[in-house]
């Protein structure tokens, strides 16, 4: 083979075993601690509305998804899926709310969130904020989620708690200028 068509054809079999590589390597990692929770809480759809974060963290069974879930809070209930790159062998689920039955504190800094069937899912920074807001909204309305609380809160009972910031600050936290 001569070296002009080997230069050739070593780009090109990189830029086609490389993607294989990656798909297969990622559908093994989904099988570990998403299938079980895809199994359990299978999403029929993406939600087009509600309280959306993207590029968060979590781990499910004992896999860490670090800054690669995107999520969807619904009255129906929590919609997750990893970013685009992670998604082989990883479908959408949608865990109802009423499938959460208690939190604890993870290890280290988020809160692991324990479900009826499945794996725990811990979750950090403002995605974990947000669900916990959603529980403590649903402790309090004793499960329901209608027209009746959206209307009551002035939004979804997630929205509000999962911005939280100490007054008088900015989203960044610096001082607001007077």
């Amino acid at each position: 083979m001569s070296g002009a068509a080997l230069a050739i054809l070593l780009p090109l079999a990189f830029f086609v075993a490389f993607p294989l590589f990656w798909m297969v390597v990622i559908g093994l990692i989904g099988k570990t601690g998403w299938r079980p929770l895809a199994e359990a809480y299978p999403a029929e759809r993406w939600p087009a509305r509600g309280y959306k974060v993207s590029w968060q963290s979590g781990r499910v069974g004992a896999v860490n998804y670090s800054n690669a879930l995107n999520a969807v809070a619904t009255p129906e209930g929590l919609f997750l899926r990893p970013s685009f790159l992670f998604r082989v062998g990883h479908p959408p689920v949608c865990i109802p709310w009423a499938a959460f039955v208690d939190t604890a504190p993870a290890m280290i800094f988020g809160t692991r969130f324990i479900l009826e069937t499945g794996p725990s899912l811990v979750l950090y920074g403002k995605l974990a904020r947000a669900v916990t807001a959603a529980l403590e909204a649903r402790d309090r309305a004793s499960g329901e989620y209608d027209a009746a609380l959206e209307h009551e809160s002035g939004g979804l009972p997630w929205e509000a708690a999962a911005e939280t910031r100490e007054p008088g600050r900015s989203r960044r936290g610096d001082r607001r200028r007077a």
